[in-house]
């Protein structure tokens, strides 16, 4: 049987989101990160460590972050590219997703810059 670390039973003890979010950022134990972000629903405190929080948990709390404007955040500053590939890919609005910038959905770069093939006289690839 694995022992549980003092980390783990902190998250467990705690609903605290202010608490998890420190637990998340400053523990030692992996496990104890994980069981912390999955354990967090504060999409502000989600957004910023996914932005700016230890590598090993930036695309964990990307992936509980549900808000479109936060994920446009993340996909913006995040240091992890990860994390900030994974929350451009998870946009769906149109307003945010050009302003986040073409760069990270590069599909969609000819959608919106390739000439009609009226104009050119060819097709689309």
């Amino acid at each position: 049987m694995v022992p549980i670390d003092s980390g783990v039973k902190r998250v467990g003890r705690t609903a605290d989101q202010a608490e998890l979010a420190r637990i998340a950022a400053e523990s030692h134990s992996s496990r104890a990160k994980s069981a912390a972000v999955e354990k967090l629903s504060d999409q502000a405190v989600l957004t910023q460590l996914a932005i700016d929080g230890p590598f090993s948990i930036t695309v964990a709390a990307d992936s509980r972050v549900n808000e479109q404007a936060a994920l446009a955040e993340i996909a913006l500053h995040a240091r992890n590219m990860e994390a900030a590939e994974t929350a451009g890919k998870r946009l769906t609005d149109d307003a945010l997703i050009a302003q986040v910038g073409m760069w990270l959905r590069p599909e969609l770069t000819r959608m919106v810059t390739w000439p009609s093939h009226t104009e050119i006289g060819e097709t689309r690839p």
